[in-house]
């Protein structure tokens, strides 16, 4: 039975317990009022751990060093920078894929879950809207739920319904959706963008993600014919491929005739236009990243980015230094998926320099985390052009990164290539 409360009576001391772990869904399924009631009433709770994904949100800035709230994720994003420095972020490194598997099989201890909804439908069922990611695997060995119904969320088909038994307490909202705002893409991606396009034939499944990139690589498709798509997180850019009729997603092996993807992050825009859309579904990352899926696709084409990528291929895709600002998440599912179908490409995208220039983020090695390895490479783009990597050898590889590389740091590259192995 579910029981109704208020925000301005709401105890956690009555719901969460000494030592659990609280776990938020992702990204614009972030229940702020509730982290920020967490935050609030953190010291009279005895002790727990907050298990949050990617985040939007802000109720965890200033949190610092806290005994009495701990945080962990699988994600080292922006918003957790102050965190890391400070101490208090513990990182998971799963793929996203495995998350929800991790929580369902006790591995990745959860006690109690947070989440956002949009109101019951017809038979009393309440949805998760554009966040469902590891969702629905987590309910499966949750012991209390919180949910925050609220309005504004969209309602989405897909793997979204969360029965209203399932709730073991309901709080009512009508707040604003955590919203990623849209910026323009630089010269710099436009330019990686033009060399990625032609490499997308007609009717191939994208996997494409979020931000300026992607969003440069979307302006660049517009007018292919009947494209697909299949992604971990989709963004605003999807509404104006779909809208133009350059995805239809009419080709796709599985899921045909609907975009899908386990989140969905943008303006409002972008929320007005999921909110009842049939042509779009939230899937859980257990389906959206299973390779047994993603092995049916013909034409799977897979853009992820990095921070460095090494002359033999090794892809750094969450550490500068010892600081994380990124994740393991689908990168590894996508990438080996996408070389694995008939007429497929995993593609990884980024800039060739940082600093204004002074750093190369083409290097002799990575020497700090490894997401991808260098088994697993395929093409490597710059705003210099096409790295094929794909069956050669370790000399060839480098020689192809040193090409993509920005030619002020050609040399020092070449100069590495004695300590090739």
């Amino acid at each position: 039975m579910t029981t109704i409360l208020d925000w301005e009576s709401l105890d956690l001391t009555r719901i969460v317990r000494p030592g659990d772990t609280v776990v938020c869904v992702d990204g614009p399924g972030e229940p702020t009022p509730l982290t920020a009631k967490l935050l609030e009433q953190r010291r009279r709770l005895g002790g727990i751990r907050l298990f949050m994904g990617t985040s939007l949100g802000t109720s965890l800035k200033g949190l610092g060093d806290d005994p009495d709230l701990r945080v962990a994720t699988y994600n080292g994003g922006l918003a957790y920078f102050d965190l890391f420095e400070k101490g208090n972020l513990a990182i998971v490194p799963t793929h996203f894929f495995q998350v929800g598997r991790e929580m369902a099989d006790g591995n990745l201890k959860t006690d109690v879950a947070f989440l956002h909804v949009a109101p019951p439908d017809a038979d009393g069922n309440y949805n998760l809207g554009p966040s469902v990611g590891y969702g629905q695997r987590m309910l499966e060995n949750i012991d209390r739920v919180v949910a925050m119904v609220n309005p504004r969320l969209p309602r989405m088909g897909g793997d979204t319904t969360v029965p209203a038994a399932r709730i073991d307490y309901l709080l009512r909202a009508d707040t604003p959706v955590l919203e990623l705002p849209r910026r323009e893409p630089s010269a710099t991606e436009v330019a990686i963008a033009e060399h990625i396009a032609p490499l997308v034939p007609d009717r191939a499944t994208l996997q494409l993600g979020i931000g300026t990139l992607p969003d440069a690589v979307a302006g660049q498709l517009i007018g292919k014919k009947d494209l697909g798509l299949h992604s971990g997180l989709l963004g605003e850019s999807i509404v104006d491929l779909m809208d133009s009729g350059t995805v239809t997603n009419r080709y796709k092996e599985v899921d045909t005739g609907a975009t899908v993807s386990a989140l969905y992050f943008g303006s409002r825009r972008l929320y007005d236009f999921l909110d009842g859309n049939p042509n779009v579904q939230t899937r859980c990352a257990s389906h959206t990243h299973n390779p047994a899926i993603l092995s049916q696709f013909a034409r799977l084409v897979s853009i992820n980015s990095a921070i460095e990528v090494d002359l033999t291929g090794q892809v750094n895709g969450e550490t500068i230094g010892r600081r994380y600002i990124g994740t393991l998440g689908g990168q590894g599912d996508f990438q080996r998926s996408a070389m694995r179908t008939p007429e497929g490409h995993g593609i990884i995208a980024l800039p060739a320099t940082a600093a204004g220039g002074k750093a190369s983020r083409i290097v002799p090695r990575v020497t700090t985390t490894v997401t991808t390895p260098r088994g697993d490479a395929d093409l490597v783009i710059t705003e210099f052009g096409v790295a094929e990597l794909r069956g050669r050898t370790l000399e060839e590889r480098a020689r192809a990164m040193i090409e993509i590389a920005h030619p002020d740091h050609r040399a020092a590259l070449f100069a590495a290539l004695d300590d090739l192995a």
